[in-house]
């Protein structure tokens, strides 16, 4: 599973998922799956809590690697 780590965060594209463009935003106990897409990124669904603070993080991690993350998520599912 391809990852890029960011203060603490683990972005994950996995391998054998679906679509649409996404990626999974792991840290500690908490994941998030935020909608890559070609606008700005935003919140999916949330698969286990994470702090408040936390969410902000992640999509400020997501948005920094946003072009990098939707390139392999291109390479590995299309």
């Amino acid at each position: 599973m391809p990852s890029i780590k960011h203060n603490g965060f683990s972005l994950i594209i996995r391998t054998n998922d679906h679509d649409p463009p996404h990626v999974h935003v792991v840290k500690g106990d908490g994941e998030l799956v935020f909608i890559l897409g070609d606008g700005e990124p935003y919140l999916e669904r949330e698969l286990s809590r994470m702090k408040k603070g936390d969410e902000r993080h992640a999509l400020e991690a997501v948005k920094a690697h946003r072009k990098v993350l939707l390139d392999l998520w291109r390479r590995i599912h299309e």
